[in-house]
């Protein structure tokens, strides 16, 4: 028996299969596609394409937004089926319509447009000027009166730029993803402007002065529910163009910081120091 127990095998158990290191390079690769895509849309300085996570899973290639208008060009009408759909880290308004408010939003618009598309911009600076005349600097047109801004081919080139960018809002309504990106790429823009004294209390001017032409051209109470419309889609255009401002605005005073801290000269070391002391 002493025998039979002294030659008897333990069990012998299957060797252990050693981990892939895929399932890490997998979490990994996880993480950083979380941090990029919490990061919202791509800057609008990226390549001209960009990969996008589909539904299932997959990536597929697409364009990145159209540009903002240009004085020269010409703001596109309406965005394609393979526009991007970007993250976007709304503040706490949006652009609640329903399909009926969308339909007063189209028709309403139709109606402005009847005498003249660029009618609309004029009569929205000329709103924004009478409400804050110091604007008028931002434009380069403090020089000019309010009798002969009409003439002027700067202020007609930023009406017509401005009322571009409304006809690009109302013919996307059906895609609040895409207005967001586009306004707010406008809003970040709109940083430049602070040399020449913009501040931000400006941008509640422009959805006042906005919404008083929207009463114009709406006969003044002739569709109390189209107004209704227009103010909420204002409000949301605004917010959306406010928050990119802010960003970029974050961004620059952060890219300072950096700037300042790396061109300070550093202390010298404690035994330099020294040194210094002992000569002296």
């Amino acid at each position: 028996m002493g025998n039979n127990a002294s030659t008897s095998s333990a069990p012998t158990h299957p060797p252990r299969k050693k981990k892939s290191s895929a399932t890490s390079s997998d979490g990994i690769k996880s993480l950083r596609s979380t941090r990029s895509s919490s990061t919202g849309r791509a800057s609008p300085r990226s390549s001209s394409t960009e990969r996008a996570a589909s539904p299932g899973g997959s990536a597929r290639s697409h364009r990145l937004l159209p540009e903002t208008p240009r004085r020269n060009g010409s703001a596109p009408s309406r965005l394609s089926p393979n526009s991007p759909r970007p993250i976007i880290d709304r503040r706490s308004s949006s652009a609640h319509l329903t399909s009926i408010q969308n339909q007063l939003i189209l028709k309403s618009w139709k109606r402005s447009q009847r005498t003249g598309l660029n009618c609309v911009g004029s009569k929205t600076f000329m709103n924004i000027f009478r409400r804050e005349p110091s604007l008028k600097k931002l434009f380069g047109l403090e020089g000019t009166a309010e009798s002969q801004l009409k003439y002027d081919a700067r202020f007609r080139a930023h009406a017509s730029s401005f009322t571009r960018t409304i006809d690009f809002v109302v013919k996307n309504l059906d895609d609040m993803d895409g207005i967001s990106a586009h306004v707010q790429d406008l809003g970040r823009k709109h940083v430049l402007f602070q040399s020449r004294g913009f501040k931000p209390q400006y941008w509640d001017i422009f959805a006042e002065s906005l919404t008083e032409c929207a009463i114009d051209w709406e006969g003044g109470v002739r569709c109390r529910e189209a107004m209704a419309a227009w103010r909420i889609l204002i409000a949301f255009v605004i917010d959306q163009m406010r928050l990119g401002f802010d960003r970029e605005r974050a961004l620059a005073f952060e890219i300072r910081k950096i700037s300042m801290r790396s061109s300070s000269p550093s202390p010298a070391p404690p035994i330099l120091m020294q040194n210094i002391a002992d000569d002296e």
